[in-house]
């Protein structure tokens, strides 16, 4: 059996980069679409629950987590998917003494989860959804079991060593999050190859932002009507998000791309 385990913090991140990505737009997405496309056959989703904070009225606490309760019950309902959930608090936080929220107790029982289940004979492959190094030991752990494991990581958020540990990693592009969406929703923001192709023109130069990118010259720009295109190898995609039109060309990347007025991406 192949299993899912989703640390949802890391999800939501990429989520809300995505979001970023289309100018803030929410997103409609499925997540039992999610589990489908790595082709689990049962998935977990580890969160936790809001902690009261000093500075947050009760009502407004319990405003917050009934929208959170309501969240984890509506994927609960979702086939194949199970909600683990443990605690949060609020931690002062350095010199100014900020707070900060910290989850306890999540990643604990994602890994304890991940291991039983190992032992147990319940999976033969282990698919993990986090970019978190404190899960090192779950994968080292598991390359002395028959299980196989498959990390999904958060691009550019991720160390070196958790991919190496792992038997397979795979990058959370926003393709992927998008193909996980609502099909009308995503329909927008998809990237489209355009007819026209052959060298870059010289009025789309002149408004173009360029960076070389493995031998080759990657350009982007803005047209009126507010798409973007982007120019790889003598094609064009066209997009409403600047973002998911050069990722489109760039999906295999591993480093960061500077552009010609000093823009980075991602």
């Amino acid at each position: 059996m192949q299993t899912l385990y989703i640390d949802g913090g890391c999800l939501e991140a990429a989520m809300n980069d995505l979001r970023n990505a289309i100018g803030g737009v929410e997103l409609e997405f499925d997540y039992l679409s999610l589990v489908n496309k790595f082709n689990a056959e049962r998935a977990f989703y580890y969160d936790a629950l809001p902690g009261l904070r000093d500075t947050l009225n009760d009502a407004k606490f319990q405003e917050v987590r009934q929208k959170k309760e309501a969240f984890f019950q509506s994927i609960a309902k979702e086939n194949k998917l199970h909600v683990r959930t443990g605690v949060t608090r609020w931690e002062r936080m350095g010199s100014a003494n900020k707070e900060k929220q910290k989850q306890k107790a999540v990643d604990v029982l994602l890994a304890v989860d991940v291991v039983s289940d190992a032992l147990k004979g319940n999976i033969d492959r282990a698919i993990v959804l986090t970019s978190d190094l404190d899960f090192y030991p779950v994968f080292e752990a598991l390359l002395q079991s028959r299980v196989l494991t498959t990390l999904i990581y958060r691009p550019g958020h991720v160390a070196s060593e958790l991919i190496e540990v792992a038997d397979g990693a795979i990058p959370l592009r926003f393709l992927t999050l998008l193909d996980c969406c609502e099909p009308n929703f995503a329909a927008k923001y998809r990237p489209i190859v355009l007819n026209e192709s052959g060298p870059l023109l010289q009025q789309e130069r002149e408004k173009a932002q360029t960076v070389v990118f493995r031998g080759h010259e990657i350009a982007v720009w803005q047209q009126e009507d507010k798409h973007f295109v982007c120019f790889y190898g003598n094609s064009r995609v066209v997009s409403l998000s600047k973002v998911l039109a050069i990722e489109y060309w760039t999906q295999g990347r591993t480093e960061a791309l500077t552009f010609s007025d000093g823009s980075i991406y991602p």
